[in-house]
């Protein structure tokens, strides 16, 4: 077995772990940065990301938008949303126990997640990639957009 043939797939699942690491990472960094500021755990946190989804879906799929204006709609309509959250669901019970900010964004995640699944359905949709199509062969490896 040579060496740049066994190199290959380590190559692409070391990429590919990189940037599913670099995903959760950035999870992770709002998060932190949601608790920093306001001392609360967000529970609805995975589902605004999940609108956020639908959002550049809905932005790629049927208005055919470029990737960066896509970018912007998803960024504006996950802050709105946010700041949304923040007015109606967290700032009425900023004098409250501290369960009670708790329990609403579990709430609110809850209610993001079934709106969606009614408006969408549960299957699984495909996003048309705009991404374009090259890759870089690098020993038996290669990096770019998968053909599959």
């Amino acid at each position: 077995m040579s060496e740049a043939y066994s190199l290959g797939p380590w190559l692409d699942y070391t990429v590919n772990g990189l940037v599913v690491g670099n995903i959760y990472a950035l999870l992770a960094v709002g998060l932190a940065l949601i608790y920093g500021v306001s001392h609360l755990i967000n529970f609805s946190h995975g589902s605004i990301y999940m609108v956020g989804a639908y959002i550049g879906w809905l932005c790629i799929t049927y208005l055919g938008t470029p990737l960066p204006l896509t970018l912007l709609a998803v960024v504006v309509g996950c802050g709105l949303l946010g700041m949304a959250i923040e007015r109606i669901g967290l700032r009425p019970l900023q004098n409250s126990p501290r369960i009670a900010p708790l329990l609403s964004t579990i709430g609110i995640g809850l209610v993001l997640d079934q709106v969606a699944q009614l408006l969408f359905t549960p299957d699984p949709r495909g996003v048309p990639s705009q991404v374009p199509d090259w890759r870089i062969q690098i020993g038996g490896g290669t990096i770019g957009r998968s053909t599959c």
